[in-house]
């Protein structure tokens, strides 16, 4: 008997656990639309169209505006009841649940008195039509530090904005087969990463970041400028990260720009392979590279800086107080050192990830490897080009020789090869033995020395 209720009350409080737990991470989930715009002249602006939405102004609604102030109210349109149901049950996943979590997280770390309701709550706004100062479907619509927007009088710092695009049609992201297959995980990960860093910035910090912005797009392939890599590395390289815990799932079905990699862009993988360290060679394929970026493209590069994100929380020691070693940063320490640097570009986050206390050395070493130094050494971009085209010269002349393996000018050119990558190798290693030195023991040695030009924007 007295087993028997101790077993009963021991589920009784797992049972009690279980629901915290998902309380605790799960979304409150609010949506609405815009009601009343107020642009500096006065008065109502925006205009209507946009699929079944009528006289909504959400559609065209940046179409040259100069906007001042946003009024969001309840959202009950019963066309998109479908849609928002789905966009629910996307939510309620485990994997979301953790997602949620880290914005909570996030929240009372930027705003130590925010309630847990509060903490919890995302507002979404859901469009069957583009979004005209975006042109993206999924995004977050940064209020913070520009414009003023309220929902029932309180102040709002971001809404996350799920609109169509030329690339898909949000009803089709969210369809039951691609929420079935875990592809709106991913999104609303890379979204709300966008959300996490909009909160823990100041807005004087947004507002310089907006400013150094001259690209007008972006993918994980493209070179942009160091404002539009910091925030959407950041971003990717999440994504890159806990897409790993999805069966399958791999992000995008689509790219944003179908001319560079390919219309079915797979983001995730070169990510995690590095892949982005090197200019596209051939637009049409996505896993046919070229030679190494320079070091000022390297860090306007999306793509590097998630793979470098992605590296910090999945591959970096990670020192606990009790001892213990992770494997990759606790996310909150990533979080905890935005708030802190406040970077505006990724030359700032990297400097503030550098210079933290624990971990900071080893995620600058790190940095120096898979960006083959090339930030650091004079030498070192022109060096490790030299290599790499030698490694593919000898991949080529390795398939010619399978088939007319006793060619003697083949086999000539091959030793030869051999010789220069081995004498070249020597080099690397006795430069890179005294870089390393520098940077352990000169407190003034610059990791992004050669980098600094980025600060400026790209012509």
């Amino acid at each position: 008997m007295n087993l028997r209720i101790i077993f009963r009350v021991a589920t009784v409080l797992q049972c009690f656990f279980m629901i915290n737990t998902v309380f605790a991470a799960e979304a409150n989930l609010v949506f609405v639309r815009l009601s009343r715009i107020v642009n500096p002249a006065g008065g109502f602006a925006g205009m209507p169209g946009g699929g079944n939405l009528g006289d909504d102004p959400t559609c065209k609604l940046l179409s040259g505006l100069s906007l001042k102030k946003l009024k969001f109210e309840n959202d009950e349109s019963h066309h998109r009841k479908k849609l928002k149901s789905r966009v629910t049950e996307v939510f309620r996943s485990e994997f979301m649940s953790e997602v949620v979590d880290r914005v909570v997280e996030t929240r009372k770390l930027a705003y130590p008195k925010i309630t847990d309701q509060d903490a919890r709550t995302i507002h979404v706004v859901i469009n069957d039509c583009t979004f005209d100062a975006i042109k993206t479907g999924p995004a977050v619509f940064t209020m913070k530090g520009t414009i003023k927007s309220t929902f029932k009088g309180k102040p709002l710092n971001w809404v996350l904005m799920l609109n169509d695009a030329g690339w898909a049609q949000i009803d089709e992201l969210f369809s039951k087969k691609n929420v079935k297959g875990r592809i709106p995980d991913d999104v609303l990960a890379h979204e709300l990463t966008h959300a996490i860093t909009a909160d823990v910035l100041l807005p004087a910090t947004i507002v310089s970041s907006n400013k150094q912005k001259h690209s007008t797009r972006h993918d994980v392939g493209l070179i942009s400028d160091a404002s539009m890599a910091f925030w959407e590395g950041l971003a990717e390289g999440v994504e890159a990260t806990i897409g790993e815990t999805l069966d399958g799932a791999f992000s995008y079905p689509y790219s944003m720009d179908p001319g560079n990699y390919g219309l079915l862009l797979e983001r995730q993988r070169p990510v995690r392979n590095n892949a982005f360290i090197y200019y596209p060679n051939n637009r049409d394929n996505q896993n046919n590279f070229g030679e190494l970026k320079s070091p000022r493209d390297l860090l306007a590069s999306e793509g590097f800086i998630a793979t470098y994100i992605y590296r910090l929380l999945t591959k970096l020691p990670y020192s606990l107080s009790n001892g213990a070693v992770l494997s990759g940063w606790p996310f909150m320490e990533l979080v905890a050192t935005i708030k802190e640097t406040q970077p505006s570009n990724t030359i700032e986050l990297l400097r503030g990830i550098f210079s933290r206390e624990k971990g900071g050395h080893e995620a600058m070493l790190d940095f120096m490897e898979i960006s083959y130094f090339s930030t650091y050494g004079e030498d070192a971009y022109e060096f490790s080009n030299e290599m790499r085209n030698i490694d593919l010269e000898l991949q080529e002349l390795t398939s010619k020789l399978r088939v007319k393996p006793d060619n003697p000018i083949l086999m000539e050119r091959y030793k030869n090869l051999l010789a220069r990558q081995q004498g070249l190798e020597n080099q690397w290693s006795e430069k890179k033995r005294g870089w390393i030195e520098e940077l352990n023991t000169d407190e003034s040695a610059d990791p992004l020395r050669f980098a600094k030009k980025l600060a400026r924007p790209l012509q």
